[in-house]
């Protein structure tokens, strides 16, 4: 059966994100542009549902687990296009510094948007080698497949990309 955004347990979201750390200095993971750290930020968290071919290389973690952060000029309001395989959620959260470490608070958190496995489009065609010479589950969802292609034209990771999409056996229209 599948999940529907009233079965998501919020709490469980919150256990499973609480205390990550997070890079001293945070940049968005999409634009790269600093962060303001004393304000909620934009979060895109997953949770691997169904990735047989990741799961084979990596040892995914078994909960939700923070993917991207955002700047406000990359924030949405939906996840789209959502990606088969991975449950996806949007959340603003806070950031907290204890110890000279930068970590979630999510103590209070506020869900803006989910995607559930099966509700998305099959996953990218990415190599999971590829995955992981760039230490970014994140390369084998839609939504950050779509916003390399439209806003970095120049990277060799790019060009990968590109490649898989082209091979991919479902391509979301906005794609």
């Amino acid at each position: 059966m599948t999940e529907t955004l009233s079965d998501i347990d919020i709490s469980t979201i919150k256990n499973d994100i609480h205390g990550e750390r997070v890079a001293n200095t945070p940049a968005c993971d999409y634009c790269g542009a600093e962060l303001n750290t004393e304000e909620p930020v934009m979060y895109d968290v997953i949770r691997v549902a169904d990735m047989p071919n990741l799961e084979r290389v990596f040892d995914l973690p078994s909960g939700w687990f923070p993917d991207a952060i955002r700047c406000q000029q990359c924030e949405r309001d939906t996840l789209s296009p959502g990606t088969d395989g991975f449950d996806e959620g949007l959340l603003i959260i806070h950031l907290s510094e204890s110890n000279g470490i930068l970590s979630i608070d999510s103590s209070s958190i506020a869900p803006v948007d989910f995607s559930l496995v099966g509700q998305g489009y099959y996953p990218p065609h990415v190599s999971p080698q590829m995955v992981s010479q760039f230490s970014d589950l994140g390369l084998a969802r839609w939504i950050r497949v779509k916003w390399l292609l439209e806003h970095d034209e120049s990277s060799q990771l790019v060009s990968i990309v590109r490649k898989g999409v082209e091979e991919s056996k479902e391509i979301p229209p906005e794609v």
